[in-house]
């Protein structure tokens, strides 16, 4: 066994040889940082550079904006004008029947009054695009230049253009849809030319009509909501 002397002259040794190797060496060698967290560092920076506060905003979210009483006020007076425009037996203006009438079409004072939908689909509606979208598929209904097939059927539908994407990118029976080569021309039309035209369209203003009974509540508590504007509901209810 070695001696204690020997133990401690061993260690002094090794002591010494390690101060040498450090002070050749200095200070430890920064290592370099991977690309990946490179990059993250950077975003992350960027990302603290440019963020700032958010500002409270009186403004109210897009999503609930509907148009003003104003707007709907003008677009009422052509409204009056409608020979769809249905009165019950007090000279009033029957709103569900005169909604089951026009529906959502872009001439009609629901698409001014009510918002964009949105949320879950109703099984009248998706019976209602399935059948749009046939005809579309057939040729019968053709878009104007320019408008998409889910640009046109959220006009029909009434509702917020992402929805119908996803609705036709991720729901099966619309798949077919993305194959569609619409005809086109200067405006939407009809052509009643096309073999069975009349037999289909009658079985699609069947469905349209299912739509709209689905949805007649939103419609009206959307109408209701302008109606608390006297002047408008006073000029409403004037005869042209």
């Amino acid at each position: 066994m070695m001696s204690h002397e020997t133990l401690e002259r061993r260690r002094l040794y090794f002591n010494h040889l390690n101060t040498q190797k450090t002070e050749e060496i200095g200070a430890p060698a920064e290592i370099p940082m991977a690309p990946c967290c490179q990059y993250q560092d950077s975003y992350l920076g960027a990302a603290r550079k440019h963020h700032k506060p958010k500002v409270p905003s009186n403004s109210p979210p897009v999503a609930n904006a509907s148009a003003s009483p104003a707007t709907v006020r003008t677009g009422s007076k052509e409204f009056l004008k409608s020979k769809s425009l249905v009165r019950n037996r007090h000279d009033e203006i029957d709103w569900v029947a005169t909604f089951l009438n026009v529906g959502f079409d872009p001439s009609s004072i629901y698409a001014l009054m009510c918002p964009l939908r949105k949320g879950r689909w109703k099984v009248e509606e998706e019976n209602y695009t399935l059948g749009l979208l046939r005809l579309i598929e057939s040729g019968t209904i053709l878009l104007r230049h320019g408008q998409s097939i889910r640009g046109y059927i959220g006009e029909k539908l009434h509702s917020d253009d992402m929805r119908v994407l996803k609705k036709l990118s991720n729901c099966k029976i619309f798949h077919f849809a993305k194959l569609i080569n619409p005809r086109l021309a200067e405006e939407e039309k009809l052509d009643m030319n096309v073999e069975g035209a009349q037999e289909v369209l009658d079985r699609l203003e069947q469905l349209k009509g299912e739509f709209l009974r689905s949805v007649q509540l939103e419609a009206l508590v959307a109408v209701r909501k302008y109606l608390s504007d006297s002047s408008l509901r006073d000029l409403l209810n004037m005869r042209e």
